[in-house]
């Protein structure tokens, strides 16, 4: 259901001074009782935000500074989606921060202990994210190599570090291995076949050179 400017058009369509139809809201007609009429009777089950404990009245941008009840959205957020309500105060914070200044839609109270408890927040993240433990967990998880140095000395990396390149090695080297036998069959094949054509070499009896080919070719392609 809509609000504000929206809720107040009169119908379904509007049109300009020539009669001429330049939009059209479909749903402008649906009220409340109809909504709940239509939620009941086709058992639609709606976002958790519109229950218990939010009691959301609308869904949108998380912390969307148009929300003409955002104080209230963001007081429910901290008590039951903290790190949403933090995001929130990082994703709008210019925003925030003025509307706070001049008390429009949020609280000016609410401004030094936000402040003081983003502060804190940042420092937690920065701490975990380059101290020691954190930086090898995220390398064990295959996240992120470790920027710490300490966490770069640490043989839970260095471990690792040596046994991959020793797996590559290996892998590089059975290639090769695996690359020069495969050149090796390829010619042998390819020289049979040029020696055959030339007649250099007898085809066996009752084979024609068509049989030949073919067999080659089968051969070939199983070493492929």
């Amino acid at each position: 259901d809509e609000k504000g400017t929206r809720a107040n058009i009169q119908g379904c369509i509007i049109t300009d001074k020539e009669n001429k139809i330049v939009k059209f809201h479909p749903l402008l007609v649906v009220n409340d009782d109809f909504e709940n009429w239509f939620i009941e009777k086709n058992n639609i089950k709606l976002c958790k935000l519109y229950y218990e404990p939010f009691n959301f009245k609308r869904t949108g941008c998380k912390g969307c500074p148009f929300a003409l009840d955002l104080q209230e959205q963001l007081t429910i957020m901290n008590t039951y989606l903290p790190n949403e309500r933090k995001q929130c105060e990082m994703i709008w914070e210019p925003v925030y921060k003025e509307y706070r200044r001049l008390g429009y839609r949020l609280s000016k109270k609410e401004q030094k202990a936000l402040k003081i408890q983003l502060e804190a927040h940042l420092a937690s993240v920065q701490e975990l994210l380059t101290q020691k433990e954190s930086q090898l967990i995220r390398f064990e998880k295959r996240q992120a190599l470790p920027c710490n140095n300490e966490a770069a000395k640490d043989s839970r990396y260095t471990n690792n570090v040596t046994l991959g390149g020793a797996a590559l090695n290996q892998q590089n080297a059975y290639a090769c291995v695996q690359s020069k036998t495969a050149e090796a069959r390829y010619w042998d094949i390819g020289k049979a076949i040029g020696e055959a054509y030339l007649g250099k070499t007898p085809l066996a009896e009752g084979k024609t050179w068509s049989d030949f080919l073919k067999e080659s070719m089968d051969t070939l392609r199983q070493h492929i």
